[in-house]
């Protein structure tokens, strides 16, 4: 990869670790958070697993779980890490009043998000048992019918000699390499929508990283303050050089824990050749096809990085 080393800004991508912040709230153990989604319409749900946590060894032997409640906004606890609560999240799931749940298994908490005005929109779910009481923030916001985005167009490039995918937002790079500035790159027809820059939206970052036997563009999810620390610390090693080159490539929402992305996004799905190369896309065909020749899925869920644009 050595004509990699002219460092055009965005033409040779990794994900080495993905970092989302999202922020918490001491009080509450958990969170779904929707948000943003049109007034009288219902999001898609979010499902939360409830495990049984006497497979740890702070709750001592394991034990058979009694679910004794499910409720809503229940004024008897309602603790105070989130305000406005409304009665806008319809919540279901298998986790119901008197079902046991044995050690190591677990049941399922899902919820859908339909507000009813504008604005912040939250709500807490406690859900006791036996064994403890847990409380899960429900957060989302209630936006108008034609609410969007800006959006920052992401096309990707092949090099077939190395096997090698890549991606860039920069319409002067887009440029370079449709002109064939690097000779073997060549759009493969895909692409995706990334968000313009948003301050509630997570930016992508973006650093030069050279080891002994090469070099490449590192993309990490997480935000300018902690971009690419983790790297740094854990690759300090094997690096050469390590250079951050642009704080705000575009923006992302991150998923949830478990690879949910809310109204008007769609998942970026990650994987990784087992070597050093990735390739990302929204195209669930792409990402099945690039299983079978043995790439790893990375990120959330069944592997998914960002939700962007849909």
């Amino acid at each position: 990869m050595s004509n990699f080393r002219i460092r055009f800004s965005l033409w040779s991508v990794a994900i080495c670790c993905l970092l989302i912040y999202v922020p918490a709230f001491a009080q509450c153990q958990s969170e779904f958070d929707f948000h943003e989604q049109p007034i009288g319409t219902t999001s898609t749900a979010q499902s939360y697993p409830e495990i049984n946590p006497t497979t740890l060894p702070t709750f001592g032997p394991p034990t058979p779980m009694t679910i004794t409640s499910v409720t809503v906004n229940d004024p008897a606890d309602t603790p105070p890490c989130v305000g406005n609560l409304t009665n806008d999240y319809t919540v279901g799931g298998t986790c119901v009043a008197g079902l046991v749940v044995m050690p190591g298994d677990s049941c399922t908490i899902s919820v859908n998000f339909t507000p009813q005005a504008l604005g912040p929109r939250n709500a807490i779910v406690t859900l006791r048992s036996n064994i403890d009481t847990r409380d899960i923030e429900l957060r989302g916001t209630g936006v108008t019918s034609d609410f969007t985005r800006p959006t920052k167009p992401v096309v990707e490039y092949v090099n077939a000699s190395l096997n090698e995918y890549v991606i860039t937002s920069a319409p002067a790079e887009i440029a370079a390499l449709d002109a064939g500035a690097l000779k073997g790159w060549v759009r493969t027809g895909a692409s995706f929508n990334g968000f313009q820059r948003d301050p509630f939206l997570a930016s992508v970052c973006r650093w030069y990283a050279v080891t002994a036997s090469s070099d490449t563009h590192w993309y990490f999810f997480n935000g300018p303050i902690k971009c690419g620390w983790y790297a740094a610390s854990v690759y300090a090693s094997r690096l050469v050089e390590f250079v951050q080159e642009d704080p705000d490539v575009f923006d992302i929402i991150g998923p949830s824990f478990f690879g949910w992305c809310p109204y008007a996004t769609i998942p970026l799905y990650g994987l990784y050749d087992r070597i050093i190369g990735h390739r990302y896309t929204i195209d669930p065909t792409i990402r099945a096809d690039m299983i079978a020749q043995d790439w790893l899925p990375e990120g959330y869920g069944p592997g998914v990085v960002a939700c962007v644009s849909q």
